[in-house]
Parts: structure tokens; sequence; C-alpha cells
């Protein structure tokens, strides 16, 4: 049975590295409980965990985002706390600045 969840990442408007970084979502009662935030640039071919055992229920976290590489193509993307190759949702594409 595939997995179904109606987790929706929401695409960031402002990303400053080493700058507070909100991270927002729209969840359901069906989706997983808590899930880990990784920032993925496929032009660098970079991933960054940037959130760790996030609770569902929160909508949002604020973090400082980590020293990347400067430029455009990243996404987010919610994973599985176990295995980070299921992939819950991903955001649009968003670029990281100075």
């Amino acid at each position: 049975i595939p997995l179904v969840s109606a987790l929706t990442l929401n695409t960031p408007t402002s990303a400053s590295v080493g700058d507070l970084f909100n991270v927002s979502w729209d969840a359901t009662t069906s989706d997983a409980s808590s899930f880990n935030i990784y920032m993925v640039n496929t032009i660098f071919h970079n991933t960054f965990a940037i959130a760790n055992n996030v609770q569902t229920s929160a909508g949002g976290v604020t973090i400082v985002l980590p020293q990347a590489p400067l430029g455009d193509g990243y996404t987010l993307e919610a994973t599985d706390i176990s295995n980070i190759n299921t992939v819950y949702a991903t955001s649009g594409d968003f670029s990281v600045t100075a």
C-alpha cells in the first residue's frame, strides 16, 4: 500500500545564510506525527539536515540557515525520521543569499 500524505511544505520567500529561516507546512491528522527537514540543492549536489524530529502538529519551525553555497535551485524535503529516502513532501524552488 503506498504511503498517502497530505503534508505540504510551503516554499520559503527569503533565505539568507546565517539568518533566521522560517519553515512552515500544512498537514492533516493522517500525516506522520514527526519528520526531518532537509535543504536540498540538485545543482550543487548538496543536502543539509536543517531540522530533526520536527512535530507535525507545530505547523512550522524557525532555524538559523546553515552555511550553504549561494544560489538558486534549493528545495526543502520533509522525510521519514528513520529513512531519509521516504520523502513526504517537497517545497518549490528558492534561492539562498548572503
